[in-house]
């Protein structure tokens, strides 16, 4: 029962997470973080997190993956992490390039796995305590906040609080230039006391770089691609935000005028703000998404002064210097301004000056011919397998850019136009294509989309790029503890489950879990619920056969069952199936599995 509870709280952290928060949100210190970063629980956590991570299978410089992990027995990878903490020893990370828009390439930095696992550990402890420090305005790479609550604060400044003038400011190789000596300090002032653990980061942040086979040092900067790399810039430029809260919306007045609260339980502050404006403050507000932010201001004379002050405070407080021929002062009601991605600025509709917002003209470019990138792979294939693999992969690009654009109040014209630069490959270039589907077809990719648009080649739908409508962004909601389910759950299922499994590696014995919550905990071929020793968990296809431990190759069955698979002797498989009553349903799952073993079916 304790082994059953221990993985439980593998996915349910919310007490402690509460716990950490709300320490952090009084401004308490902590001096032994260690002890919780390193428990088995967070750290059987932080490996699945790893696992389920995209650049899971992308080796650092010793080769390994998370493969290799997975194949560890639990127990001796969790001493090998604990050992880790104990004595950290810093490993290079490996640079790679990846393309940027411009044509340029931005760098990355690959940590080793088991480096990804330690970093992965410390962010889940100093994640909740520094939710409960980050100001309402930061919203990159936090849970519950994005692209879309950035531009709905940004819309909301625009049209209800008439500030038309955006100080754009570019932070010149923000990522590059980040002094460690000033986190460590910003991090020790939020109440991260525990110096083990800041050396420990500290050693992460210095542990150099190899590039094309040199090492180089990292004695400043964030390596791109580190897990740890986004909460720290957070961390970094939250400094920023609580700065600029303090010129005007938080500034601190004599009298107290915030005496009522709003819906969402924060202060009204429209007097405390009449009486700001009587005075020589400079009314300021920040929108901020990672190192992309901008600062919103009601008139000319406030967003110049507003833009030296942010230069200067960046330059002498954080030692940041910012990029002048990127960095301006932009009047929304005559032009628009670049934020991550949308062109935004304002039009002049029923007597009010109403947020206007596109998508970007270097996105929409880069949409254009990635698409006919796409189109031309879809060309080129021969049989329907690959075509429809072509088109499965056009279709959630398009999806994707349709989620991502989707905010933008003229997206529909945007996404037009692209359809319209594309127009020979689609109309024309495609032969075959119809506007009806064949019998069989895949409709199900087509269910969010109902327009004539959509054609299909081979049979298979081609979703339509033009066919897009804007919708309104929805504003942050503090969410911080609705833990996302890793596992589809309830406490009874795994009471009935003996989770200690390691023989057979860490995979094994996670997926074999999982696999019996899929399953509902019962038998595959009876479909009984099943208790305790009755549950045992099959290799579809063996391992000596190179079958491996995903959740696909594993099934759960009663013991019996499983035991009776196994054997050769057909008759007294047939008298002990027959007191099992199995029908012919059952029996054929039965000699399903039979067949992947390479044995006898059996005829009852």
């Amino acid at each position: 029962m304790n082994k059953v509870k221990t993985y439980m709280k593998l996915y349910d952290r919310v007490e402690e997470d509460k716990w950490l928060y709300n320490k952090g949100k009084r401004n308490e210190g902590f001096k032994n973080l260690i002890k919780y970063i390193t428990k088995d629980e967070n750290i059987l956590l932080a490996v699945h997190s790893i696992k389920n991570n995209k650049g899971s299978k992308t080796p650092g410089i010793d080769g390994k993956n998370i493969t290799d992990i997975m194949n560890m027995d639990k127990d001796e990878l969790i001493d090998e992490i604990k050992m880790s903490f104990k004595k950290y020893n810093k490993t290079p990370v490996k640079r790679v390039y990846i393309p940027k828009a411009n044509g340029k390439e931005r760098p990355l930095g690959i940590p080793i796995i088991k480096d990804r696992i330690i970093q992965q550990c410390v962010l889940q402890v100093l994640n909740p305590i520094f939710e409960s420090k980050f100001s309402k305005s930061s919203h990159g790479f936090r849970k519950g906040r994005g692209v879309e609550t950035s531009l709905s604060q940004l819309y909301r400044m625009i049209q209800r609080q008439n500030l038309h003038y955006a100080v754009r400011i570019d932070i010149e190789r923000f990522y590059e230039e980040v002094n460690h000596r000033k986190l460590r300090q910003i991090m020790y002032g939020k109440g991260i006391k525990d110096k083990k653990l800041l050396k420990i980061i500290d050693c992460m942040l210095k542990s150099g770089v190899v590039d094309k086979g040199v090492i180089y040092r990292t004695d400043k900067g964030l390596m791109q691609g580190g897990v740890l790399s986004p909460l720290l810039s957070n961390i970094y430029l939250n400094e920023l935000d609580n700065w600029i809260d303090s010129q005007w919306k938080m500034f601190k007045t004599r009298q107290n005028y915030e005496t009522s609260k709003n819906k969402q339980g924060e202060p009204v502050r429209t007097v405390k703000y009449r009486k700001l404006r009587e005075t020589n403050l400079k009314e300021m507000y920040i929108v901020r998404y990672a190192d992309d932010f901008i600062v919103m201001c009601s008139n000319y004379k406030d967003a110049e002064r507003a833009k030296l002050g942010v230069s200067k405070w960046l330059k002498d407080y954080l030692k940041l210097e910012i990029n002048e021929d990127k960095s301006r002062v932009v009047n929304l009601k005559k032009n628009k301004v670049d934020f991550i991605g949308f062109d935004i600025g304002t039009q002049y509709k029923n007597n009010k000056y109403k947020v206007k917002s596109n998508v970007s003209e270097g996105n929409k470019n880069k949409i254009v011919e990635n698409s006919k990138k796409l189109l031309k792979e879809v060309k080129r294939k021969g049989n329907k397998n690959r075509v429809y693999d072509a088109i499965v992969k056009y279709n959630a690009t398009v999806i994707g850019w349709h989620n991502y654009f989707r905010y933008a109040t003229h997206v529909s014209k945007d996404f037009g136009y692209i359809r319209q630069r594309n127009y020979w490959y689609i109309e024309t270039s495609l032969r075959g294509m119809q506007t009806n589907p064949k019998k069989g077809s895949l409709v199900g990719m087509t269910t969010n989309y109902s327009s004539k648009q959509i054609k299909y080649l081979m049979g298979i739908p081609i979703l339509p790029i033009g066919e897009i409508s804007t919708k309104t962004p929805r504003d942050a909601r503090d969410n911080f503890f609705e833990q996302d389910k890793i596992l589809d759950y309830n406490d009874n299922l795994l009471e009935r489950i003996n989770i200690n499994s390691n023989s057979r590696g860490f995979e094994y014995s996670e997926n074999r879990v999982q696999k019996f919550i899929l399953q509902n905990g019962k038998c595959y071929i009876t479909n009984r619920d099943l208790q305790g020793d009755e549950i045992h968990c099959h290799h579809i296809k063996p391992v000596a056969k190179k079958g491996d431990n995903s959740i696909k190759n594993l099934v759960i069955l009663d013991n019996n069952i499983h035991r009776l698979l196994h054997k050769k002797d057909e008759e007294e498989i047939k008298d002990k199936l027959t007191i099992l009553n199995l029908n012919k349903k059952q029996i054929n799952k039965f000699n399903k599995l039979r067949k992947e073993l390479e044995l006898s079916l059996i005829n009852i």
